[in-house]
């Protein structure tokens, strides 16, 4: 689903305040933002 492409778009544009912000990004739209938070991914932290 995330390849090393995606996934290094996502790390050098972190952090994000809301899934908004990563729907944004060039490559990743609603479809993948959709199935990365049914996976259990999350913004933020638990803390």
């Amino acid at each position: 689903m995330v390849g090393p492409e995606r996934a290094k778009i996502i790390c050098d544009n972190r952090p994000f305040a809301s899934w908004e912000e990563v729907e944004r990004l060039e490559g990743i739209g609603k479809d993948m933002v959709d199935d990365l938070m049914s996976g259990g991914a999350q913004i933020g932290s638990d803390q």
